[in-house]
């Protein structure tokens, strides 16, 4: 824990002197987190066909702790037409609360139910950029690595958080065409994950895809007078109609919404 303290003391120092060199903004952030047990975690039962009556809640568990730190360095270039931001991060979850199966001789008798345990570490790094390429079209770009594990193993063996991606990029253009139309287009892309198909601590873990999605929507304002105005749109999601999965399930192929908006 101390290497891992001294490189977050490093890395403050670096972007502390590259900002007195190239005169950015930069930030810093430290906060802890604190979540008491709910009422059911600590007291919840059920009953169910196959199992009869059962006790989930523990009232002995101890709350939720994290600490979360980052720093970052914003810096503007060409009059502020472009905007470029670089941000590390580190959030450490102390003490979480989970529903898991339990070893035998529980003091409660359950074989699953409420449990404390060590939460997860996360580390990484976001890098973005917002460029106005001229007075009606707007570029912005995020890519952000985090490097997550688990203290206590989801299942045996397995380190890697679960549901979270090591690599995610997103992309955004919008171009306005005179003051009443607006066309947005956006691609999100992301690493594969590791999730389970059925979310409990016996099943074993799958490798999913990662997500590839791009999307494009246009609208039209009309104005009415001077304070009402009705706005046309419409969106195509999963333009591509790629195949991919979000929280483990099979997301739709190419979608379409439209409508209309009124404001007054």
């Amino acid at each position: 824990m101390k290497s891992g303290y001294s490189i977050l003391i490093l890395v403050f120092v670096s972007l502390l002197s590259l900002a007195i060199v190239t005169d950015a903004q930069l930030r810093a952030h430290i906060g802890r987190g604190y979540r008491s047990p709910s009422l059911f975690e600590r007291f919840g039962t059920g009953f169910d066909a196959t199992f009869g009556y059962s006790i989930y809640g523990d009232p002995a568990l101890h709350p939720e702790r994290s600490i979360a730190i980052d720093g970052g360095l914003d810096q503007s270039f060409l009059h502020e037409s472009v905007r470029t931001s670089a941000t590390y991060f580190y959030t450490r979850l102390q003490d979480v609360i989970l529903f898991s199966t339990l070893n035998p001789g529980d003091p409660f008798g359950r074989f699953f139910g409420y449990t404390n345990a060590k939460g997860g570490l996360a580390r990484g790094a976001e890098l973005s950029s917002l460029i106005s390429a001229n007075r009606s079209l707007d570029l912005s770009a995020a890519y952000t690595y985090t490097n997550a594990i688990e203290r206590t193993p989801v299942v045996a063996g397995v380190l890697r958080s679960v549901l979270t991606p090591e690599h995610q990029f997103s992309l955004t253009a919008s171009q306005r065409i005179g003051e009443r139309v607006l066309v947005a287009f956006d691609f999100t892309a992301a690493s594969s994950y590791l999730a389970q198909i059925f979310g409990a601590t016996a099943s074993p873990m799958y490798r999913f895809h990662g997500i590839r999605r791009a999307g494009l929507g246009v609208s039209y304002r009309h104005p009415l007078s001077e304070f009402r105005a009705v706005r046309f749109f419409a969106k195509i999601d999963n333009l591509l109609n790629q195949n991919y999965y979000e929280q483990r399930f099979r997301t739709p192929g190419a979608t379409g919404v439209g409508g209309a908006e009124l404001s007054f």
